[in-house]
């Protein structure tokens, strides 16, 4: 088993990426997607989500309720606003996806 630390990265945004906006509603396809990338990838999550959104479908708590039926380790970023930059000194892709769009089926990772 390859150590999590040696894995790929893929940062991936919540809303409109892998669940509708503003809901818990998994986007077609993103659940199962995202666990077969589990096996090759650390995921870790970013979202805007954050306590302005406390007591809403979308809250934190229930985004981490929903994030807890994967059955893989990840990592949460919450409160991690837009637009987003990344500085790295390797290899960066970038996917950009239109919100509630994303097409999970066909993506298969880096």
């Amino acid at each position: 088993m390859t150590a999590l630390y040696q894995k790929p990265a893929l940062f991936i945004d919540i809303d409109g990426t892998i669940v509708k906006h503003h809901t818990s509603e998994w986007l077609p396809g993103a659940r199962e997607r995202l666990i077969a990338l589990s096996v090759a990838h650390r995921i870790i999550f970013m979202t805007m989500r954050g306590p302005q959104d406390a007591g809403t479908e979308w809250s934190v708590l229930k985004t981490i309720e929903l994030l807890h039926s994967l059955p893989f380790k990840y990592t949460l970023l919450t409160s991690v606003g837009g637009p987003r930059t990344m500085i790295d000194d390797s290899e960066i892709r970038l996917l950009r996806t239109r919100r509630d769009s994303a097409d999970w089926v066909n993506f298969h990772g880096t």
